[in-house]
């Protein structure tokens, strides 16, 4: 019997871009940030960074020797096991061209492409996650970290379950319409989700 497929976001979601990040502010910016309390965007407005500014340290980031040796997000690789014996695991994550490689490395060297027979896609924007997810017939879910994200696949595919996943807390206002099924503070959570939902 064929599995259905479960369309998960990589860095926020799975593996902690956030640790690599706060790595990279610390070296060029002197800035000491609690990966565990993280939201980049609003902390470094506070300070006067532009979008342009905080977006150049994302590439740092990409190109450090970091990026490719990401962490698991508590509970993503027990989520990731439970999921693949009952779902077929599609990443849909956005990372350009020239860091994909390490993104493939990355996910392999964790036991989570290859060895758990995922499919991984990249997506350029929110508008093309989307596009990806209505490539599959009769997904179980879409999760990502990002609101505008989650509420762009929810207006295009409203009876596919959606769910923001907010593994740190952030006190952010989900102020995007329509908004997501679920508000999901850890992988034990989407589990109890997907077990309500699915049956599983």
């Amino acid at each position: 019997m064929q599995k259905r497929p479960i369309i998960l976001d990589v860095d926020g979601c799975i593996l902690s871009f956030d640790k690599a990040y706060a790595v990279i502010l610390k070296e060029n910016e002197n800035i000491d940030l609690n990966e565990d309390d993280f939201k980049q965007w609003d902390l470094l407005k506070s300070r006067g960074y532009s979008r342009r500014q905080v977006y150049k340290l994302v590439v740092k980031t990409w190109e450090s020797d970091l990026f490719e040796n990401l962490s698991f997000i508590k509970g993503a690789k027990q989520f990731l096991e439970w999921s693949s014996k009952r779902f077929k695991i599609i990443y849909n994550t956005t990372v350009p061209e020239a860091y994909r490689e390490k993104r493939v490395k990355n996910l392999n060297n964790l036991g989570i492409l290859d060895d758990l027979k995922a499919d991984l896609r990249f997506a350029k924007s929110h508008r093309d996650k989307s596009r990806i997810v209505g490539e599959y017939e009769n997904p179980v879910a879409f999760i990502d970290d990002k609101p505008k994200n989650v509420s762009s696949v929810k207006q295009d595919w409203p009876d596919l379950t959606s769910i923001w996943y907010n593994h740190a807390g952030l006190m952010e206002i989900y102020d995007y319409d329509p908004k997501p099924d679920y508000e999901a503070h850890s992988w034990s959570n989407v589990k109890k989700v997907l077990q309500k939902r699915n049956g599983q």
